[in-house]
């Protein structure tokens, strides 16, 4: 069974807060065994609550140096993943309910 990093890059606004849960309970919902959700941008955290029910880890950035700087974000997510299965995205995706069953089968098949 394959384990994932799930690599979420955002500005932080209000509106991608909500969305990023969303996308967080559509990961768990996978029922991968073994993941993390890795969150990057912004400077501040505004999700509220306990990001750790979701496996969920925020990343700070300094959006102040180059507004939008998405190369930079991701160089600095990936130094943080620690597992080799990465699954880089912006932070308005959703998982099917089946995205890993069928991961898991296209692996079995190839």
């Amino acid at each position: 069974m394959p384990d994932f990093s799930f690599c979420i890059i955002t500005d932080n606004s209000t509106e991608a807060c909500q969305r990023i849960i969303h996308m967080a309970k559509s990961i768990s919902d996978l029922g991968i065994p073994n993941y993390e959700i890795l969150i990057i941008g912004g400077d501040t955290n505004r999700f509220g609550g306990d990001l750790s029910k979701f496996n969920m880890r925020k990343i700070n950035f300094d959006e102040s140096i180059k507004r939008a700087w998405i190369t930079k974000k991701k160089n600095v997510i990936i130094k943080e993943c620690k597992y080799e299965n990465v699954v880089m995205m912006h932070d308005y995706f959703y998982f099917h309910k089946k995205w890993y069953f069928h991961y898991e089968k296209f692996i079995q098949e190839n």
